[in-house]
């Protein structure tokens, strides 16, 4: 058995997701709630972020690892160039994309969302139990001081987080503007990891989370998505999300 514990709003545990997907690998989603987290990823791994992968009792925490286990576990299909200078260049993006996209994107989403408390409990409940929004009802206050702490969400962290997250749409947007993948010529785990973090910026159909439209968020979000809309960036993740986002799991 294969499970996938995870927050489904997370861009990256999509990566993971995608990942196992395109692995073509049949496996279980646990869904888990924000603050009540803590009782699941603390009794399996080191750490309390998500996600956390259970292969068929092997636990491995944290996105990039579970891609690099999955790759040798499941070698085909390859999500890694064959050339030992392309899987270094490959390696390197990801780690780019997960530190300079990733990390700064969710830091500065979530500084305006979690203001948001008509909108950003109904976005951290989506497709979880029932009894989360009785719960949230009297803790979202308490998950929302958590959260901040957690990601460092304060004023000045995210001023910072937004100059390098635009520095780097900027810098993916010239690289994809002359190239259909940034390594290799074919899809890589490169490619998957910049798609999944970028996600929530340009919601692409086939993902599986419901992104609300622009226009319900927040006026900094929507002038952000009104920004990068028509971008040759944009265009790239929507047509990777087209050609390599398939699905092949069952729900816990």
């Amino acid at each position: 058995m294969i499970r996938l514990y995870q927050f489904p709003i997370s861009h990256y545990c999509e990566k993971s997701r995608w990942a196992l997907d395109y692995k073509g690998l049949p496996y279980e989603i646990v869904n888990l709630l924000p603050g009540p987290h803590l009782l699941t990823t603390k009794r399996l791994a080191k750490r309390s972020c998500v996600p956390i992968l259970d292969y068929e009792g092997k636990i491995l925490q944290d996105s990039t690892h579970i891609l690099e286990f999955l790759e040798h576990a499941i070698p085909s299909p390859p999500l890694i160039p064959d050339k030992a200078a392309e899987q270094k260049e490959a390696l390197e993006w990801e780690e780019y994309c997960d530190a300079e996209v990733g990390k700064h994107l969710r830091r500065y989403f979530y500084h305006y969302l979690l203001d948001e408390p008509r909108l950003m409990p109904k976005l951290i409940l989506e497709q979880q139990a029932w009894y989360g929004r009785y719960l949230y009802f009297f803790t979202y206050p308490l998950v929302k001081r958590l959260m901040r702490k957690s990601m460092n969400i304060y004023p000045e962290p995210v001023k910072r987080s937004k100059q390098a997250l635009d520095e780097a749409l900027r810098r993916l947007d010239r690289e994809v503007a002359r190239r259909e993948f940034l390594v290799g010529g074919r899809f890589s785990r490169a490619d998957m990891a910049a798609a999944a973090l970028l996600a929530p910026l340009f919601t692409p159909s086939e993902h599986d989370y419901p992104w609300p439209p622009a226009s319900n968020l927040p006026e900094p979000l929507q002038e952000t998505h009104a920004r990068w809309a028509d971008s040759a960036l944009a265009r790239w993740v929507h047509r990777l999300y087209r050609d390599f986002r398939k699905r092949g799991r069952t729900h816990g």
